[in-house]
């Protein structure tokens, strides 16, 4: 193994990454100029609209993401 092998082994060893299993529920895709100061609250409003719409009760978002009563 060459000096830069071992040196990015040892730092994949240190520092591995993420584990995939947390995954972010919201991408946003969009340029810096898009992004205001009152983005993410205009975003999360729009959440709890839909929340609301889709799936009022804890009942019905258990169900939409297939979780069983137990």
């Amino acid at each position: 193994m060459g000096t830069l092998d071992e040196a990015y082994a040892s730092f994949a060893r240190r520092y591995p990454g993420e584990t995939g299993r947390r995954q972010p529920v919201h991408t946003v895709y969009g340029g810096a100029h898009l992004f205001q100061a009152g983005t993410t609250r205009r975003l999360g409003d729009l959440a709890l609209v839909t929340l609301g719409e889709y799936a009022p009760h804890a009942v019905t978002f258990r169900a939409c993401r297939g979780v069983a009563w137990s």
